[in-house]
């Protein structure tokens, strides 16, 4: 169990606050260490110069790594350390990070243009998918980014690694011609014969994404008259 993926998914972390927040810096990492539960158990924490964040937790009577946080183990005393542990990482969080909408740069990036250039925030309509979010004119939809697995959208691997995705509308006439090229694909859970998925691992350049994103646009307008 990855406790600090789970609570820094979806963040940055902002360098100069870090000290402030009582972190010291060791060569290129900032270390943040802090005693808790009676002083029975210390927080190790870790965040490396590309803003990755690890831990672990020491048991203070036997000087180890008290691993049973990351188990499956649901004991009482078991939940009480790790909930403890996760308390100090989501006050770092809350103090040194900031929150980003999506999970990849490239999609934050596009999220961050469609918010400028629109005027329009993301929308995130179902609790089950909090991953997921569209963009709308009046009412109609012109893009929706979510995260999914590689495989299910690209058929031609097996890999199952969490990606995000942008699906745009397209004109009908011009989807063969979208799905011929690298780096495009059948929409996942969408209409195939209006809209296409994209992976917003920068296979394809922000500028191409953003001319796909007006012409999305620009179709929606069109419907809304």
């Amino acid at each position: 169990m990855n406790i600090e993926n789970e609570v820094f998914k979806r963040t940055n972390v902002d360098f100069k606050k870090l000290e402030e927040c009582g972190f010291k810096k060791d060569n290129n990492n900032y270390v943040f260490e802090k005693n808790f539960l009676d002083n029975d158990f210390k927080a190790i924490i870790t965040i490396n110069d590309k803003g990755i964040v690890s831990g672990k937790v020491i048991d203070l009577i036997t000087n180890l790594e008290y691993i049973n946080i990351r188990t499956n183990i649901n004991g009482t005393f078991v939940n009480k350390v790790r909930e403890s542990y996760k308390e100090i990482l989501i006050d770092i969080r809350n103090k040194c990070f900031e929150t980003n909408s999506f999970l990849f740069e490239q999609s934050n990036r596009i999220n961050k243009y469609i918010e400028t250039k629109y005027d329009t925030k993301p929308e995130f309509l179902w609790t089950k998918f909090p991953g997921y979010a569209i963009y709308r004119k009046k009412s109609k939809w012109f893009a929706l980014i979510g995260n999914v697995k590689r495989n299910k959208v690209d058929k031609n691997t097996k890999k199952e690694d969490e990606i995000e995705i942008l699906n745009v509308k397209v004109l009908e006439n011009e989807l063969e011609n979208y799905l011929s090229k690298i780096g495009y694909y059948e929409a996942y859970h969408m209409n195939k014969k209006k809209w296409i998925s994209i992976i917003l691992d920068d296979t394809l350049k922000d500028e191409e994404i953003i001319s796909l994103l007006d012409k999305s646009y620009d179709i929606v307008s069109k419907l809304d008259k």
